[in-house]
């Protein structure tokens, strides 16, 4: 779980955070959660970015607030069992969150970025767009999930961004 990957990190001494959206649930188990600045332009519109600490770990959290795509029942999925329509523009906007990659005022800006599973999948190709200078570094949480379940997904997402993105 990326959770204690970067707790172990901490603990190694490195400084890491956890990017993740602001689901309610999330909001609810931060600690000291505040807010710390406003992105716009996201594929999904205009968000907040929110900073807080894991409970027993002390990991800062980086929440990013779009009740109208992060305030949902599942998180994936609704109580049906069907995927959300808007799914792509749900992490189409978290990946397009590395603006904070790029300099936000309030966070330091990171050495790597470790985006895990599909829904940031498109975050290493923004970060070169973007001329970000930090390194990255992307891992699947499930290879049995299938490969063109995922590509579909990324392609999706990638629909969902402004045209200067080469596709």
């Amino acid at each position: 779980m990326v959770s204690a990957y970067a707790a172990a990190l901490r603990e190694a001494g490195v400084d890491a955070a956890i990017l993740i959206p602001a689901y309610p649930k999330a909001l609810q188990m931060v600690d000291g959660l505040q807010k710390v600045a406003s992105v716009t332009g996201l594929p999904g519109g205009n968000g907040a970015l929110y900073r807080g600490r894991m409970p027993d770990t002390a990991v800062q959290m980086i929440l990013l607030r779009m009740d109208h795509l992060y305030t949902r029942e599942g998180l994936y999925q609704d109580a049906q069992g069907r995927d959300y329509e808007d799914n792509a523009i749900r992490f189409a906007s978290l990946s397009a969150a590395v603006k904070i990659a790029e300099g936000v005022r309030g966070f330091k800006k990171p050495d790597i970025v470790h985006a895990h599973d599909w829904h940031s999948g498109l975050t290493p190709l923004l970060m070169k767009q973007a001329i970000v200078h930090a390194k990255s570094v992307f891992t699947i949480h499930n290879l049995a999930f299938p490969r063109a379940i995922i590509r579909s997904r990324l392609v999706q997402c990638s629909a969902c961004l402004p045209s200067a993105c080469p596709r």
